[in-house]
């Protein structure tokens, strides 16, 4: 498995990251929990009044986003909203790369 990372949080500053340098699994996983907590922080989700995730998507995409605030989004005129269930019935193939990876 190959990462490519510019890190600059924990453990991993720059002054103690080379390239080249080899992760253990437990290294890895670390870096994958703070992309995750980041991730959350940036794209906080939605969730309507019965608790249930709202997902947001456009017409003419083919995937839909945990946040509406998702930078995919930006430069898109008329935002749709619905479940997940919804969101597919309209095309969509996945979730984003950028809000959905929880």
């Amino acid at each position: 498995m190959s990462i490519f990372l510019t890190v600059s949080c924990s453990r991993f500053s720059e002054s103690d990251f080379y390239g080249g340098m080899t992760l253990s699994d437990e290294d890895i996983s670390e870096l994958e929990s703070l992309m995750e907590a980041t991730t959350a922080e940036k794209y906080p989700a939605v969730t309507d009044e019965e608790g249930r995730y709202v997902f947001f998507f456009t017409a003419g995409g083919s995937v839909y986003h945990r946040s509406k605030n998702c930078p995919r989004l930006s430069s898109s005129s008329e935002i749709l909203s619905g479940t997940e269930e919804e969101a597919i019935a309209a095309g969509k193939k996945r979730g984003c790369s950028v809000c959905c990876r929880q």
